[in-house]
C-alpha cells in the first residue's frame, strides 16, 4: 500500500461561521481538503485547496496540528 499525505482547512469568518465546500463525488458538504503535491508543505496545500474548492484566497492564520493517520479501508 502506498502512503499519501493530505490536508484540510478550517475556515472561519469574523462572525464565527464555518466555510464548507460541496463535494463533487458525494452529495455532502465538507471542509476543503486534498492531497499534498510533491514538494509541497502542509500549509501550502491548505491554502491551495481552499482556493481551488471555494474560489477564495485565504491567508494562513495558524496550524492546528499535524495528525498522521493510516486508512486501510474506506467505508
Amino acid at each position: 500500500m502506498s502512503k499519501t499525505s493530505g490536508c484540510f482547512t478550517i475556515i472561519v469568518n469574523q462572525r464565527g461561521q464555518l466555510l464548507l465546500a460541496k463535494r463533487k463525488d458525494y452529495p455532502l458538504w465538507d471542509l476543503p481538503r486534498g492531497r499534498l503535491d510533491q514538494g509541497e508543505q502542509f500549509e501550502e496545500c491548505a491554502i491551495r485547496e481552499a482556493r481551488e474548492e471555494t474560489g477564495n484566497s485565504i491567508f494562513f492564520h495558524k496550524r492546528a496540528n499535524k495528525h498522521p493517520a493510516i486508512i486501510e479501508k474506506l467505508l
